[in-house]
């Protein structure tokens, strides 16, 4: 059973509208890049990194969110000018490469 605050179920930093609607309804519908921009957008100002004042941490979000757009508009710049098979390589290698790009990526 989980309650509302519920850090892995129902954390609150994306749990807040008070229509219900999470994160994870919305972000299922676009893309991995867009999705995580949307996440990004959603929590700013109401999840605190460790160590970051609220304001701190809303604005190290917001960075993530353009970090995550610009992957995904680098993507779709991409699709015709590689095969599939490479579009996803070098895809692939551009998320394992976010985390040590994005301070304070989770």
């Amino acid at each position: 059973m989980s309650s509302k605050f519920d850090q892995v179920d129902k954390p609150p930093h994306y749990n807040w509208l008070p229509n219900g609607i999470e994160t994870k309804d919305v972000t299922v519908h676009f893309s991995c890049m867009t999705g995580s921009a949307i996440k990004y957008i959603w929590r700013a100002g109401k999840k605190q990194h460790q160590d970051k004042t609220l304001e701190e941490s809303a604005i190290i979000d917001i960075q993530k969110a353009r970090r995550c757009l610009e992957y995904e508009i680098e993507r779709l710049r991409n699709c015709g000018k590689l095969s599939k098979k490479e579009a996803t390589k070098d895809h692939s290698s551009a998320l394992r490469n976010a985390e040590t790009r994005l301070p304070g990526h989770i």
